[in-house]
């Protein structure tokens, strides 16, 4: 009798199919011994590694041209709408941000971050989150400016510490 309740399962995952869910996405930032922290981002994406019925794995846009953010002004659960997106449904394991400019503010000077491999592959971190269909989540994204800006002999570089804060559905 125990089988009833898979096949049951079975014939509703069957029945939904694939589709799409709703991402909102937005930034936030831990706390740094700078002044300002000044962001350019131009795209976000997210990896298909798995998906569900006829959709193809590959970089998903999460938000297009979301714009210049100063990180320090998203502390203490302060968040910035980077964007709303429709994704296929399936499992994700990557997060990408391309960004075009950064700068950070010390003393009152400002000083441009390099930012490597920024502009063309994109800065990536790992995040595990799975999208079903007709299912809206909020995805927030914890950009650690603190733990992001390394100081050298050169000027100031970013390293970014990003991390996936938390993706949940949404009632």
């Amino acid at each position: 009798m125990k089988k009833l309740p898979a096949l049951f399962a079975f014939v509703l995952l069957a029945a939904c199919g694939s589709g799409n869910g709703t991402v909102h996405v937005k930034l936030t930032d831990a706390p740094g011994d700078f002044e300002a922290v000044n962001v350019t981002i131009t795209r976000v994406e997210a990896h298909l590694a798995q998906p569900e019925g006829d959709a193809k794995s590959g970089w998903e846009v999460l938000a297009e041209n979301p714009g210049t953010f100063d990180l320090l002004e998203l502390q203490n659960d302060v968040t910035a709408v980077l964007g709303d997106a429709s994704l296929p449904a399936g499992k994700y394991t990557q997060i990408r941000f391309v960004l075009t400019a950064a700068e950070v503010v010390v003393d009152g000077a400002t000083h441009p971050l390099t930012v490597p491999s920024g502009e063309t592959s994109g800065l990536k971190l790992q995040a595990n989150f799975t999208v079903e269909a007709d299912t809206e989540y909020e995805m927030i994204l914890d950009f650690d400016a603190g733990e992001s800006i390394k100081q050298s002999g050169n000027g100031y570089k970013l390293a970014p510490v990003i991390k996936l804060k938390s993706f949940n559905a949404e009632e």
